[in-house]
């Protein structure tokens, strides 16, 4: 994932181990893995959210479309219906 060495790994625990001190490595480690693995849920449920949100937008468009194509034909259907209506009040 970050693509670290060995020599590097080390290098980052003797800095934490300088700074933090290792009787509060232990903690220091376990909160900043518990901060990752939230961090990494919130991203999973944002991702989530988008492709859904996507997903809802693509099926209105494709709704659209076919109201679109709808549209037409039930015009023409009033059409008709109106052409009959009118054509029943003349022959009275």
């Amino acid at each position: 994932m970050f693509n670290l060495g060995f020599q590097e790994i080390l290098l980052i625990l003797a800095v934490a181990i300088i700074v933090v001190g290792p009787k509060n490595l232990p903690n220091v480690a376990r909160a900043l893995g518990r901060a990752y693995a939230e961090f990494r849920k919130a991203m999973q449920e944002f991702q989530e959210t988008v492709e859904s949100t996507e997903v809802v937008r693509e099926f209105k468009e494709e709704l659209n479309k076919v109201q679109h194509g709808i549209n037409p034909l039930v015009n023409l259907d009033e059409v008709d219906e109106s052409k009959k209506e009118e054509g029943g009040k003349n022959n009275t």
